[in-house]
């Protein structure tokens, strides 16, 4: 579905000291028939800048509560959690399972070129 490389949450968002100016947003609410067994939430994924460590966390609308459900030092692990939850809540409702995301390989056809700086950095070296 998406690659996307760790060096693309290293920016710090000034609104929210110590976390990521990158999150990746998996969905923003959940289906009334799975409220039955988990309150409506919105679910992300963002680094911990502290602790070095990829967290996926739902924020709850009704309590604005922010619970980390998730975290690990590897990319690739938090988005195949992502999915598996995901589809956990959407596949039945969507009739369909979500792709998988894959992390950045710094170099194309594998490359988050927008959030790479390990692949910007080749190219400004190339140029010099």
């Amino acid at each position: 579905m998406g690659i996307y490389c760790d060096t693309g949450f290293d920016i710090e968002d000034s609104n929210n000291k110590g976390y990521s100016l990158r999150e990746l947003d998996f969905y923003q609410w959940i289906p009334a028939e799975m409220r039955k067994i988990e309150k409506n939430h919105s679910f992300s994924l963002r680094k911990n800048l502290n602790t070095g460590l990829f967290e996926l966390y739902r924020n709850y609308f009704d309590t604005k509560e922010i619970l980390v459900v998730f975290s690990t030092k590897d990319l690739q692990e938090a988005l195949d959690t992502a999915n598996r939850i995901w589809n956990t809540y959407h596949s039945k409702w969507s009739g369909q399972k979500r792709e998988r995301d894959t992390i950045c390989e710094h170099k194309p056809p594998n490359l988050d070129s927008s959030f790479c700086k390990i692949y910007e950095k080749q190219l400004t070296l190339r140029s010099e």
